[in-house]
Parts: C-alpha cells; sequence; structure tokens
C-alpha cells in the first residue's frame, strides 16, 4: 500500500494554526486586562485610594492581586 506523502503536511498546518490562534488570544486576554486594570485605577483614584496591582507567574499564566487602598 503506498503512502500518500503529503499526509504529514496537513497535520503540521494544523498544529501550526493551534499555535497562532493560541498566542493571539494570549495576547488579546493580556491586552484586555491592562486596560481593565487601567480603568480600576481610575475609578480608584476617584474613591480617593490608590490602587495596588501585583503581577503573578509569566507572559502566559499572568494572574493579578488587585486592590484599592484608600
Amino acid at each position: 500500500m503506498k503512502r500518500n506523502p503529503n499526509v504529514g503536511k496537513g497535520w503540521m498546518v494544523i498544529g501550526a494554526i493551534f499555535i497562532i490562534v493560541g498566542l493571539v488570544m494570549t495576547i488579546y486576554r493580556n491586552s484586555n486586562y491592562e486596560k481593565q486594570i487601567e480603568q480600576m485605577k481610575e475609578r480608584c483614584a476617584g474613591e480617593g485610594g490608590e490602587l495596588i496591582v501585583k503581577e503573578k507567574g509569566n507572559y502566559f499564566t499572568r494572574s493579578y492581586d488587585i486592590q484599592c487602598k484608600k
């Protein structure tokens, strides 16, 4: 039985698409979080406080501890 040499290339393309989509979603999520933190800073400053943001993790597994001290 003869194998088609192009079958492996299709799976490589599918894998590359998954990687690209994952990276784009990570970049979008991080930029969205930055915008939300800026809005929280403005809201906290309007209430007479100071927003304290602590980042945890690296670029891909980022999480935040957010606290408004008055």
